[in-house]
């Protein structure tokens, strides 16, 4: 990561210093797990935890600033970068027309709570949290004088101008699925010899609905049984019997799922009572960031002395 990231220009100081500092700082770290010293390790973990957000928000920083030049210069929608990324860069330059800086910061603050924002400065873990913000921003929420997500706003003005390969890919962004999964069965996908493993999960919110998904990464890093939060989008936009994960997941211990679901239930009885002919999707999208919220409050009291 620090290897790939492009010169810090315009960067705070403190930005460019950690960038600076990291490679020999990771070195140390290497040099230290080799000597495989318990009482030492211990100490490098808890260190280790701050300089990988440390590291994490440099890179960021200076990746969203090379990109927003990119978008700006008309260089983010070269047609040698991959789909997935000139389909970003155009949403993310549509974003741009819709939100303002006053408005964004009230987003953070709804989506990761009131001591997220100090400032003009945004506290958020630079990796899984802002990209589930991200997402949310656009998959989830309508913006204020808004009747429709951004991710439908953008298909309606941007559809019939984009080549076929991003046409098909944001037909399938707009088919999304985020909700709270359960793993029923781990398999192999007999259609790949399998080469790319596929795993079943049940949608807890809607419990007879269960899906099939291919995704290589998290195919290794789940087991049957575990419950996480995510967002699937089907692999063939035409065909939703086959599905991909969007983004990070969020896996749950069991305990922490336990108390979270006693919550959202009473959420859920609520919202359906006042709204009767709302989705499962509809509920989740209304109470994604506050799902967040809660877990993180339920995480801070267990971790108390």
């Amino acid at each position: 990561m620090v290897a790939e990231c492009p010169t810090p220009v315009d960067e705070p100081e403190v930005i460019k210093n950690i960038l600076k500092t990291a490679p020999n700082v990771l070195q140390d770290f290497e040099q230290t797990l080799r000597l495989k010293n318990q009482s030492e390790l211990q100490q490098l973990h808890e260190v280790l935890e701050v300089a990988e957000t440390d590291i994490e928000w440099a890179v960021g920083t200076v990746n969203s600033r090379v990109a927003v030049e990119a978008i700006k210069s008309g260089k983010g929608f070269d047609p040698s970068l991959p789909t997935d990324q000139r389909l970003l860069n155009r949403i993310t330059q549509f974003i741009m027309t819709k939100i303002n800086g006053p408005l964004y910061l009230s987003l953070v603050r709804e989506f990761a709570g009131e001591d997220s924002v100090q400032g003009t400065t945004i506290n958020m873990d630079p990796v899984e949290e802002s990209e589930a913000f991200s997402l949310w921003m656009i998959h989830d929420i309508k913006l204020p004088g808004e009747s429709q997500r951004l991710i439908d706003s953008f298909a309606k003005a941007e559809m019939s101008k984009l080549p076929p390969d991003e046409q098909s890919l944001l037909k399938a962004h707009q088919a999304d699925r985020p909700s709270i999964y359960k793993v029923v069965k781990m398999e192999r996908d007999p259609e790949t010899q399998g080469k790319k493993d596929t795993y079943l999960v049940q949608d807890l919110l809607s419990p007879d609905y269960v899906i099939r998904i291919r995704d290589k990464f998290t195919s290794k890093s789940l087991s049957e049984g575990a419950v996480f939060m995510g967002r699937v989008i089907p692999i063939d936009s035409s065909n939703d019997s086959l599905f991909n994960v969007m983004g990070s997941i969020n896996e749950y211990h069991l305990k922490l799922w336990s108390i979270l679901s006693g919550s959202m239930d009473k959420w859920y009885k609520k919202f359906f009572k006042m709204n009767p002919n709302s989705t499962t999707q509809d509920f989740f999208r209304i109470h994604h960031a506050r799902m967040r919220r809660e877990i993180r409050d339920i995480v801070s009291a267990h971790s108390r002395p």
